[in-house]
């Protein structure tokens, strides 16, 4: 009984600090995943209330329950006229990201760690996307982030989750075999995955509302959209595809079904989600992702101090990459300097990592890659906390900036008197 007792006192505690921490967010503009993770890490490696190693099991689960509900959520509150117009700009920031973020791990690996040169590039491709569960909730609807800047870092991320799991599992096929790496097989497994995803996501969010037609006064029917999204994860999975991918087309179309018939002129009648079943995922999403960083902070795992240090290299050189990143793919595209800073800021690594880290010692048998967990947790605490620092000091600077233009129009409002 006291096991249960201490559950839900820590329970609990997640979701009121999951409250506060959003509060202290939108009063000083310091992200809520701080304090998320903070507090994992104190229930979790530094305090023992629970075991780390118990929780590693349920990770791939937790992981992709987070992303499903996150990216979902997304969707349904994205105007589709304007995300469509920062697709070229996104799948051009995703590519360059993570090109340049492969490199700039890989070439300390090499060079400090002296690990191979494919095994270089399989660190470098773990760690060479953003994290959509992270990046999502920390600029979707965000009043300080214009919306041509928070649609093009969503649009990042979720393009680079499938990326940082397909060339990774490629690579390790080829490093426990001893085989030669089919690169026309890689670009196939990619294209393949987000057609096949993308097409998914169309087909049910546009078989949506017909489905569910007449059940709009139902109670309780807006919890269909939660078993709908499982059935379309699993799903993608099973055709080859990707679920986050899958599930964020589903919601951008479902909530925006109306835009998409008037563009298209099809006159046929058709409902939007209603704002009831938007509220209930939105819920859910709260909740999801207040647990989610808790967990992330409670799962890190890092014993040897020289892995520390490393994770400290690593990132630094992700930032430097990043920069060069960023300017190179969208810094003539019509961003201010400001959004192009906070972009470059926004380079956390999350749980896919985390997930990625020990397969190639315990699926493939490459025990001399054990060391990677300790190196990708590292990475997963200083990034975030770039992540955090460069949203905090974006926050800041725009609340003074606003602070100076109300300023400005009391003192033109008192002329004009």
């Amino acid at each position: 009984m006291a096991d249960v007792n201490l559950a839900f006192v820590i329970v609990s505690a997640i979701i009121a600090l999951g409250f506060a921490s959003e509060f202290i967010f939108k009063k000083t503009g310091i992200p809520d995943i701080l304090w998320l993770i903070i507090f994992g890490l104190i229930i979790g490696p530094l305090g023992n209330v629970v075991n780390p190693q118990d929780l590693i099991g349920i990770a791939p689960y937790f992981s992709a329950l987070a992303i499903m509900i996150l990216l979902f959520d997304s969707g349904i509150n994205l105007k589709s006229g304007k995300l469509l117009r920062e697709v070229p700009h996104g799948t051009v920031l995703a590519i360059a990201g993570f090109a340049f973020s492969v490199a700039a791990t890989a070439i300390p690996a090499y060079l400090i760690l002296r690990l191979g040169l494919v095994e270089s590039i399989l660190l470098g491709c773990i760690l060479g996307g953003t994290d959509s569960s992270t990046v999502v909730p920390l600029v979707s609807g965000k009043k300080s982030i214009r919306e041509k800047t928070s649609s093009m870092l969503e649009i990042e991320s979720i393009i680079t989750d499938p990326i940082t799991l397909i060339i990774p599992i490629v690579l390790l096929q080829g490093l426990s075999t001893n085989g030669a790496f089919n690169f026309s097989y890689v670009l196939g497994a990619l294209t393949s995955s987000f057609s096949s995803s993308i097409f998914l996501g169309i087909a049910a969010g546009v078989a949506w509302p017909i489905l569910t037609k007449g059940l709009g006064e139902t109670r309780y029917s807006y919890t269909l959209t939660i078993a709908y999204l499982f059935f379309i994860f699993a799903a993608a999975g099973y055709v080859g595809g990707s679920g986050a991918i899958a599930c964020f087309i589903t919601g951008l179309v479902m909530g925006n079904i109306k835009w998409i018939t008037k563009t298209l002129n099809i006159n046929k009648e058709t409902s939007e989600i209603t704002q009831e079943t938007k509220t209930f995922n939105s819920t859910i999403s709260f909740f999801v992702r207040s647990f989610f960083f808790v967990f992330m902070g409670a799962t890190i795992n890092i014993k040897d101090p020289n892995m520390l240090a490393m994770g400290l290299v690593i990132s630094l050189v992700l930032l430097g990459a990043r920069h060069l990143a960023v300017h190179a793919s969208v810094g003539k595209a019509g961003f201010h300097a400001d959004e192009l800073t906070l972009s470059t800021y926004m380079l956390p690594r999350g749980l896919s990592a985390a997930v990625m880290a020990p397969i190639p010692a315990v699926q493939y048998g490459l025990a001399k890659l054990a060391f990677f967990t300790e190196i990708v947790s590292s990475v997963i605490i200083f990034t975030t906390l770039i992540t955090t620092a460069g949203t905090f000091l974006h926050m800041k600077k725009e609340g003074v900036l606003e602070e100076i233009k109300t300023k400005k129009d009391h003192k033109q409002e008192e002329k004009d008197i």
